[in-house]
């Protein structure tokens, strides 16, 4: 497994590794990423059609949101390095009869050998799990096609975003519940908030957004 050195935090890496057995459970610790899910399949639909499109899923994770986009038509690549949590995607996969492809790689590994690969790339709450976020986003602009989307969701590391995150987050839920017509339960704030306000960064690396091509949505910094 190739990785990037000085871009891969062992202990973020550990951790989800931990929870890898109970990643499908969707009253388990990964309740937040299924009661989500949902919202952010109907956001990316809503940017770009789904279907037929080459599509890289960033930091996938146990891979519930490569199966939807897989399930929409897309033909979609999950990259993470927490191999134990892949192994699970993988299994879940095949059960469940979608065709998703996985590896464990890093996005600025796999931007040296397939740039300009992907009609989409998603990155779903993994900048802020590593060391240098900048370097991951420019490795998802080597990523994309030309003319392609880019679609990040991560959080500030600011008091505003915190308040937002943490303090905002039942009046989220309110109003999840009243677009959507059901209340996500239990989702941790941090995830509620960076769904409903998606691109937001860090101050560090607006300038990399700054510089990134128009069909990447601008970031939100509250």
């Amino acid at each position: 497994m190739n990785t990037t050195p000085g871009n891969v935090d062992p202990a973020e890496l550990s951790k989800f590794a931990a929870l890898a057995q109970s990643w499908w459970d969707p009253k388990g610790p990964s309740k937040p990423l299924h009661d989500l899910n949902p919202l952010r399949l109907n956001y990316l639909q809503r940017i770009v059609p789904l279907e037929h499109k080459q599509v890289l899923d960033v930091g996938c994770g146990g891979g519930i949101l490569s199966e939807s986009m897989a399930r929409a038509g897309a033909r979609v690549l999950g990259i993470d390095l927490a191999q134990a949590v892949l192994d699970v995607a993988e299994l879940h996969a095949l059960d469940a009869k979608v065709d998703v492809s996985y590896r464990a790689v890093s996005a600025e590994d796999l931007a040296l050998e397939r740039p300009a690969a992907f009609d989409v790339v998603t990155c779903m709450e993994m900048l802020e799990h590593v060391p240098d976020p900048a370097a991951t986003l420019a490795a998802l602009r080597k990523l994309v096609k030309p003319g392609g989307h880019v679609i990040v969701s991560t959080l500030n590391r600011s008091l505003k975003a915190f308040a937002v995150a943490i303090i905002g987050t039942q009046a989220l839920g309110d109003i999840v519940n009243i677009l959507y017509g059901h209340t996500i339960q239990g989702a941790v704030g941090v995830m509620i908030a960076s769904a409903l306000l998606f691109y937001m960064t860090r101050p560090s690396i607006r300038g990399c957004f700054v510089a990134m091509p128009k069909q990447i949505v601008r970031s939100q910094d509250p």
